[in-house]
């Protein structure tokens, strides 16, 4: 093991995965509820998700972050890079989002 730069078989890993990458859900407000209110033609609330589940058994952060990028996000060369190994990638993150639209 030492001063071994090359993949060795002993921590190689399926990557494979399944992830739900986006998702929303939206709701108009009726007809009905907006001739109430006499200043809106139309309204909808959306709230929406990224990367919400990801099912694998890889064992790293996240199984699209191997890149040969280094630490700041310059592209790495050298001994010892090779695409498809884990070292300093970003994973991807979570996020929600929450949306009204209003029409007047």
């Amino acid at each position: 093991m030492y001063n071994n730069v090359s993949p060795s078989g002993w921590f190689i890993e399926n990557g494979s995965f399944v992830r739900l990458r986006d998702a929303s859900l939206t709701y108009n407000l009726s007809a009905k509820t907006l001739a109430k209110v006499k200043f809106l033609r139309t309204a909808s609330l959306t709230f929406a998700g990224r990367n919400l589940v990801t099912f694998t058994k890889y064992s790293g952060l996240d199984p699209e972050s191997t890149n040969i990028n280094d630490a700041q996000g310059n592209p790495a060369s050298g001994l010892g890079v090779i695409n498809g190994v884990d070292y300093f990638g970003v994973p991807n993150l979570r996020s929600y989002q929450i949306s009204i639209n209003l029409g007047f």
